[in-house]
């Protein structure tokens, strides 16, 4: 169930709120969803075009991309979720999301489907910080960190 004000809502609808498209989204599917936990999982397809010059001969996933992903697929749902919460509206809110700390454990190689899963370490003020960790489908950890964010209203430009 996701949060309290948007209950109604399943976790998979979620990804509709998610502004980010092709070739930048990486979320597949949100599994589970609230304003404290999430578990999403994402995919890096094998077309996507850094991976022809990221290390050619042993294609990897670059680490600033798997940050992104967790970033996507764990704190930017929970803050979609918060933010409803506040503003009883279920739009898309504008976010500004960073790393403070990101621990790489793994390689990815294209085509992989991962696990993400997101915990609210804080929310106060519309600044949100978690601790998420992404997982591979053997289960072993391929990175884990903390991220960050603020939230606020999307002003659409003209």
């Amino acid at each position: 169930m996701v949060g309290h004000s948007s209950n109604q809502i399943p976790p998979g609808q979620l990804l509709e709120f998610i502004p980010h498209k092709w070739p930048m989204r990486f979320v597949k599917e949100i599994h589970e969803a609230s304003d404290q936990y999430v578990r999403s999982s994402v995919y890096f397809d094998a077309s996507l075009p850094f991976y022809e010059g990221h290390f050619p001969t042993y294609p990897v996933t670059p680490g600033v991309l798997l940050t992104e992903a967790m970033a996507q697929a764990g704190i930017l749902p929970m803050g979609i979720i918060l933010y409803w919460q506040e503003n009883q509206e279920q739009k898309t809110p504008a976010f500004v999301l960073t790393s403070d700390h990101v621990d790489y454990f793994l390689p990815v190689p294209p085509g992989s489907v991962l696990q993400v899963e997101a915990w609210q370490s804080y929310f106060r003020f519309g600044k949100l910080k978690g601790r998420v960790e992404m997982k591979n489908e053997a289960g072993d950890l391929v990175a884990r960190g903390t991220i960050a964010g603020m939230l606020g209203n999307q002003e659409k430009k003209a």
